[in-house]
Order: C-alpha cells, then sequence, then structure tokens
C-alpha cells in the first residue's frame, strides 16, 4: 500500500493504516472481507467524483456518526480477546491489546506477534503506548514491556515498578516513562522506577489515568479529583476537582482536560472541563442525558476536531460541546450520537483511539472498530477565549 495524503477530504480512505516496507496490496492475497471493504470504498470514492459539490454549513462540521463509513473486524479476522488498548506507531501498525496478547494490524490482516528476542512475561494486555524509544505494554497481571526493533525488555517489581494491573503509561518531554498501576505511580530512571509519592507531592493512593499536554505537563485522574505536574516541576499541584468518582481523563485540542464523574446510580453521569488560568481552575460540568448509555461509561476520549466521544455499552459522540452551556445542566438528547449494536458495533467497548490520519477506532469485547469521517475539520476551542 503506498503512503497517503494526510487530507481526509481526498478519495483514499483505504490508506488510514501505511506501512513503510512490506506491504501486501494485491488483492489476490486480500481476505473477502478486507476486499469487500476496500470495494466499498472506492464504489463511494467514485460516486462522490461524479456528485456535484455541495455547499458545506461549516468549516469544521462532520456528519452524523451514523453516517460514517464503520468498519469492523472480529475473530474471524483473527484477532482473538477482548480487546483493552489500541496503539499506532511511526511505521504505520496499529497494534492491538487483548487478553490473549499483542496483535499486530496492517489494515487488512492480523498477526499474534512474536518478539523476535525475548518473550512476553504475561498474556493479557491493559495498556499501550507507541513512543519514539518503542511500544510500551502494560500487563492485566502487571509489569510493563518496551518493544523496540522485535527486541523485548521487560520490568518487573523486581525493577521497581508497583504491583498489580497496569493502568497508565506516558512520555514526559523530558524523556521520562511514567506508569500508573494498581500499586501506585512510577517513573523511570535509568533502568529502575521510583515510586511517586509524599516526596512529589503525590497525595493519592494511586491514578487511574496519565496524560500529558502540549506545554509538557503531566495529568493524574486520582480517586476523587486530578492532580497536575507542570514541566519541569517536582511537585504534583491539586486541580481543585472535587468529584465522586474520576473515571477518566482527556486532553481536549485547546489544552484543556476533559474527565467524567461517576455519580450514585441514581444520578446522571457527568462529563466536565479543567482548564488551569492565572486566576486558578476553571471546571465547567454538564450531565449526561438520562439514556441507557449513558449510565454505563468506561472512557472519555477527545478528537482533533474538538468532538467528545464516550465508551461504554455504546459508542456516543458529543460532536459540538462547544454550542452547549456548560453550566451544570444536561446535554440535549439530540446532541448525543449513539452508535450500537443494531448499526453494526461489534460489542460494548472500552477504549477508543484516533489514528494518524484521524480516524477513530475503538475496542470492544469481540474486536475493533473504526469510523471514517471524510469532511475534514478544524479544532474547536472548548473554552471561551
Amino acid at each position: 500500500m503506498q503512503a497517503c495524503s494526510t487530507q481526509r477530504s481526498t478519495c483514499q480512505p483505504e490508506c488510514n493504516l501505511v506501512r513503510k516496507y512490506g506491504q501486501r496490496g494485491d488483492e489476490a492475497t486480500m481476505s473477502g472481507s478486507a476486499w469487500l471493504d476496500r470495494t466499498v470504498l472506492w464504489i463511494a470514492c467514485a460516486a462522490a467524483l461524479l456528485t456535484p459539490a455541495i455547499p458545506v454549513l461549516g468549516a469544521d462540521d462532520s456528519g452524523p456518526i451514523e453516517q460514517m463509513y464503520h468498519s469492523a473486524w472480529t475473530a474471524r479476522d483473527g484477532l482473538s480477546g477482548v480487546v483493552s488498548a489500541l496503539a499506532q506507531t511511526e511505521d504505520g501498525f496499529l497494534w492491538v491489546g487483548t487478553t490473549e496478547g499483542l496483535y499486530r494490524f496492517d489494515g487488512m490482516t492480523f498477526e499474534a506477534y512474536k518478539p523476535e528476542a525475548g518473550s512476553f512475561p504475561a498474556i493479557g494486555i491493559k495498556t499501550l503506548a507507541a513512543a519514539p524509544d518503542g511500544l510500551w505494554i502494560g500487563y492485566l497481571s502487571g509489569g510493563v514491556s518496551v518493544l523496540k526493533d522485535g527486541r523485548l525488555k521487560n520490568y518487573s517489581e523486581r525493577d521497581g515498578l508497583p504491583i498489580s494491573r497496569v493502568l497508565s503509561i506516558v512520555h514526559t518531554e523530558d524523556g521520562k516513562v511514567w506508569v500508573a498501576a494498581v500499586g501506585g505511580v512510577a517513573r523511570l530512571d535509568g533502568d529502575y522506577w521510583h515510586k511517586v509519592r509524599l516526596d512529589w507531592n503525590f497525595t493519592a493512593r494511586t491514578a487511574r489515568e496519565l496524560v500529558v499536554d502540549p506545554s509538557g505537563t503531566l495529568w493524574a485522574a486520582v480517586e476523587t479529583g486530578v492532580l497536575y505536574l507542570p514541566k519541569g516541576a517536582h511537585s504534583f499541584e491539586d486541580a481543585g476537582v472535587h468529584s465522586r468518582q474520576t473515571i477518566s481523563l482527556a486532553l481536549a485540542p485547546d489544552g484543556s482536560i476533559v474527565y467524567t464523574d461517576l455519580r450514585k446510580a441514581s444520578e446522571p453521569q457527568s462529563v466536565c472541563r479543567l482548564q488551569i488560568k492565572p486566576s486558578g481552575s476553571v471546571v465547567r460540568c454538564i450531565s449526561l442525558p438520562d439514556i441507557l448509555s449513558a449510565s454505563d461509561i468506561q472512557s472519555v476520549f477527545v478528537d482533533r476536531t474538538g468532538s467528545i466521544w464516550f465508551t461504554g455499552d455504546n459508542v456516543m459522540r458529543l460532536a459540538h460541546p462547544e454550542l452547549l452551556e456548560w453550566n451544570g445542566g444536561r446535554i440535549p438528547r439530540a446532541s448525543i450520537e449513539e452508535y450500537g449494536k443494531n448499526e453494526g458495533l461489534t460489542a460494548a467497548t472500552d477504549t477508543i483511539f484516533e489514528d494518524h490520519e484521524g480516524n477513530i477506532w475503538s475496542g470492544s469485547t469481540f474486536g475493533i472498530d473504526r469510523y471514517l469521517d471524510l469532511p475534514a475539520g478544524r479544532p474547536k476551542r472548548l473554552f471561551g477565549g
């Protein structure tokens, strides 16, 4: 497969995953589902070329989620296990972490990956993180590996790593690797992990999720709040968030932080935006509508256009959060788009990811789903001013 334009309005949707070498591109080698997937895409492209141009309503408007081009891959395509993590490396491969191991996907076929040197210390995978120094892997049973050029290096409790399930792995601008596990948060220095505790003013037992923003600030979703570490600092600060339970954290294009607050069963789930200003923290929340899918939110994600996605029983999207009043009210039902099993979703989802081309992928109990939106968009500002 040839490298293709990153302009999503071009008629090359099959180029969502690219490789720099060794691509099977011949139709004779395709599986039936892969051949059909490509054929449908090219038919859609040909129709688009023959259709007169229609003026768009807005520069960053995109179609409803149910009108996106949807593709799905499951066990019949070679994928096994519950999908819990997705990442894309610089060579274009999509990596899929499941309860049954690590898979490499080139856009058509899955490969149950085996390293050229070293062996996986565990099977079930919880999290993946692609970085210039390799693909980082966190395991359901604990432990971390880094895969680089086919060689696998493993870390365990003997190397200072916190015990039990690894929840999140990130890199800060100084090149340090940070891990959040059930047993705590740690930072890799050389070949040894150092637990981050009160000496870093990290006041929580652990973090559910870590993210790094463009300014180099490290953010941590902790039990009932959010902590952050400014670039170059050695002391975490409290972001002033007071939630019942912070379950997921995401970075928005404008630099603000979006998180979900798990409320009591009788209360609507909330999504909040956090921004640190010179005058202090600015937190604005809004409740999800009273629909069944909103009662079981697993994670939140913000794509490059500013749309907010939620995983759970269905995939949900809030396409235009900037149009709402973030004042504690409830999101109108019409503003939330849903994509579920009736529309072709493989199963309930737990993880969501955006690839280099801007396509959205979700991982589910039975496979992975891709949502391709052709119109290009501009990042939305989540906060005015």
